[in-house]
């Protein structure tokens, strides 16, 4: 089964993670993989999530994608949508 990553809404700096990083974080979570990665990845939405980054989670369900919550040091730094390639 694989995964592919649509959409990423970044908030944290940009200087600090990139786009691929935030990428290869969730895939490799995904994919069960066990590599150290400063972030934590979450399938829930976290509960300091704010309205903006809710809204940006809902848009996501509204197009039937999986979401993914990319945390560092209790702080939300992505959202992020992703699909199951089977189902595309």
């Amino acid at each position: 089964m694989g995964y592919k990553v649509t959409d990423i809404f970044g908030y944290g700096d940009r200087n600090s993670i990139n786009l691929l990083e935030i990428e290869d974080c969730v895939m490799d979570k995904l994919n069960g993989n066990v590599k150290k990665h400063n972030y934590e990845i979450h399938f829930e939405v976290p509960i300091k999530a704010s309205d903006y980054m809710k809204e940006a989670s809902d848009m996501l369900a509204r197009e039937n994608k999986e979401i993914a919550y990319v945390t560092k040091d209790e702080s939300i730094i992505a959202v992020v949508g992703y699909t199951n390639k089977s189902l595309i």
